[in-house]
């Protein structure tokens, strides 16, 4: 599978690792941002972004099952008109992830064809896999996450004053 190496698309098989004794072992996510309601730091005193309508932007493939499970999180919390979406094409070609038509990915980038556009935006030096999901924030043209657990986590609660949509699933008693 091809990959970015020093913010350069590599095509080709340079993965190297994946595949660790018949099972597949994906590589540490790269961007782990959070979005709050109010942007205040989290527990740990990290910087959070504050929860905006139509700031960020969801970037998937209904090919991944761990994109796919962020989908249904938008839909259950209401946050069709809160986070756009863009869906990439259903193969993973010479490029990557691709989509069919440019995808507007906000003022600071404009638009892109390719999903690791938006890594290489973020990180000009980046060097990994290009996956999905990806939470994008459209005004700093940056991912603020692209660890689709993470992400569940921000969709299930960060939106919840913009929506008024309170349901929760990912519940304090089961969080240990």
């Amino acid at each position: 599978m091809p990959e970015l190496v020093n913010g350069q698309w590599v095509k080709g098989d340079v993965a190297s690792g994946e595949i660790k004794g018949g099972a597949f072992h994906r590589e540490p996510t790269a961007f782990l941002g959070l979005i709050t309601a109010d942007g205040a730091p989290d527990a740990s005193g990290q910087p959070t972004w504050r929860a905006q309508v139509g700031r960020y932007q969801l970037f998937v493939s209904y090919l991944c099952p761990w994109a796919s499970r962020t989908l249904m999180m938008r839909t259950l919390k209401g946050l069709e008109d809160i986070v756009p979406l863009a869906v990439t094409g259903c193969v993973i070609g010479e490029n990557g992830w691709e989509f069919a038509e440019p995808q507007d990915a906000g003022p600071t980038l404009g638009k892109i064809r390719y999903l690791h556009e938006l890594y290489t935006a973020t990180k000009t030096d980046y060097s990994g896999k290009v996956s999905v999901p990806v939470l994008w924030d459209r005004h700093e043209g940056r991912i603020v996450n692209n660890e689709s657990s993470l992400i569940l986590r921000i969709l299930n609660s960060a939106f919840d004053d913009l929506t008024g949509n309170r349901l929760d699933f990912y519940p304090q008693s089961l969080r240990a």
